[in-house]
């Protein structure tokens, strides 16, 4: 690895000499520090808080001399283990004898078809079925009592025909109770953790309570996922992996790379894991 770090270091500062461009010119590009850009030139790792922040710092430099990033890097496609089988199977057209991939999108199966015509016969029947029961019902219903003062002027009426007086201030008049008038509080969008993958690592993650993501993931994987209360996560290699929330990069979990174990983050504290751009040593020209 410090081999192939020395390379790229070599590579870019090759590439801005002949582009007769200084480490100024390309701060004031990227606004990586000209700190950052002679440790990436001279391979000098230790000078980052971590290996992700040399992984964003270099990707940006290399883009700036117009490189590509993903072959200077070496980032290949990940290998299409178990793990991985279940995340590309779907993306994966069926190949034909012939080795062209047959497409399905003009050719729907007979299976299909009759899937269909089955769910929208169900469908119709269903919705008779509901007609139906629905007159029945307007039909059988029994007529509605009536509460409030026609009962009392009934019975004052008719009191001759009972014994005593009647006393209208024991009737119990059912009254209808009011309607809530509580305000529909909106729903809050969901939250979106996205994970880029530099180093192969583990990592765990919790999404409001259910494991969403738990395995090994390799150089190139990237998994995008949403809650919207909290995220608990776990990971073997910090420094191998880059997080964001909400397309904010969030700093490192770990200032050592050492494992993290159940970090939560969630609305209330989200923004005390933003990365602070000041946090870097800045040296201006």
């Amino acid at each position: 690895m410090p081999d192939e770090l020395k390379d790229i270091g070599a590579k870019l500062k090759k590439a801005r000499l002949e582009s007769k461009l200084t480490l100024e010119d390309i701060f004031e590009e990227t606004k990586v520090s000209i700190t950052y850009l002679t440790a990436i030139e001279e391979a000098d790792i230790g000078a980052f808080p971590s290996r992700v922040y040399y992984n964003m710092f270099a990707r940006s430099y290399a883009r700036e001399l117009g490189f590509d990033v993903d072959d200077l890097f070496g980032i290949e496609p990940p290998p299409q283990t178990d793990e991985n089988t279940e995340d590309i199977a779907e993306a994966i057209p069926a190949a034909t004898p012939n080795g062209k991939a047959k497409s399905n999108s003009h050719e729907p199966s007979f299976l299909k078809i009759g899937i269909w015509l089955a769910a929208i016969v169900a469908a119709v029947f269903i919705i008779i079925l509901i007609a139906l029961s629905s007159g029945d019902d307007e039909q059988e219903s029994p007529p509605e009592k009536v509460y409030g003062s026609s009962v009392i002027e009934s019975a004052v009426d008719n009191k001759t025909e009972l014994s005593g007086t009647i006393d209208t201030a024991s009737l119990v008049i059912p009254e209808t109770e009011p309607e809530s008038t509580d305000p529909v509080l909106p729903l809050l969008p969901p939250m979106r953790l996205n994970i880029q993958v530099f180093d192969s690592c583990w990592i765990y993650v919790k999404a409001d309570g259910d494991t969403v993501l738990n395995r090994n993931l390799v150089s190139g994987n990237s998994r995008s996922l949403t809650a919207y209360d909290n995220f608990i996560i776990s990971i073997g290699n910090p420094d191998g992996i880059m997080l964001k929330i909400n397309d904010t990069l969030l700093r490192s979990l770990s200032r050592r790379g050492r494992p993290v174990m159940e970090r939560e983050i969630n609305r209330d504290n989200k923004s005390d894991f933003y990365y602070q751009p000041e946090d870097s040593i800045v040296v201006t020209p």
